[in-house]
C-alpha cells in the first residue's frame, strides 16, 4: 500500500493517495474499536489449524483484505483506461477478499460472522471515503456548471459557456 500511495502522490493523483492510505488506517483503527466493544472470543483452540490470539469479531484480515483491494482495485477503476483492466481489477479484489475469508473460516480462528462483518465494516469505510473524495468545493458558475460535472471532475466541452453578471 505504501508503494501505492507513493506512485499516487508522485503523479499528483493527492486525492486518490489519500483514499488508499485511509481505507487501510480506517480500518485497523475500526476493526481494534469493534473487537474491544463487542468482545466475542474465537472458535474453540482444539478447531484451530493455526495459532490465533486476541477477540475475533469482527475479522481483521478480512477487513483488511476488503480495505486494501478494494482500494487498489478502486484506483484502477479511475485511473484506468480499458474496461477490461478495470473489470479485472474489481474480479480480482473481491476473488482475493473472498478467499482471505474463507480462509480465515477454513483455519477455524473465525466464525462464519466474525468474517462477514470484517467484510461489511471495511466495505463500509471504503463507500464512506470514495464517496468523500467526489464531494468537491462550490465552483464559480463561470469556471464550471453543475450539468457539465462529472464524479471525477469538469466536463470539457467546445460549447461557450457565458459569464453570469
Amino acid at each position: 500500500m505504501l508503494v501505492t500511495v507513493a506512485a499516487l502522490v508522485r503523479k499528483g493523483q493527492r486525492r486518490i493517495a489519500l483514499v488508499v492510505a485511509l481505507s487501510s488506517i480506517g480500518t485497523v483503527v475500526l476493526v481494534s474499536v469493534t473487537k474491544r466493544f463487542v468482545a466475542r472470543a474465537r472458535p474453540p483452540v482444539a478447531d484451530h489449524l493455526v495459532s490465533a490470539h486476541g477477540l475475533a469479531f469482527p475479522s481483521g484480515h478480512s477487513a483488511q483484505s476488503v480495505a486494501c483491494y478494494g482500494a487498489l482495485a478502486w484506483v484502477v477503476w479511475v485511473l484506468g483506461q480499458k474496461r477490461r483492466t478495470r473489470m479485472y481489477a474489481v474480479a480480482g479484489a473481491a476473488a482475493t477478499a473472498l478467499l482471505v475469508g474463507l480462509s480465515r473460516v477454513y483455519l477455524g480462528v473465525h466464525w462464519p460472522s466474525d468474517v462477514v462483518s470484517g467484510w461489511l465494516l471495511a466495505t463500509g469505510w471504503l463507500s464512506a471515503l470514495v464517496g468523500a473524495s467526489h464531494i468537491r468545493r462550490r465552483e464559480p458558475r463561470s469556471v464550471a456548471r453543475a450539468d457539465q460535472m462529472s464524479p471525477v471532475g469538469p466536463v470539457h466541452s467546445a460549447r461557450h459557456i457565458p459569464e453570469e453578471r
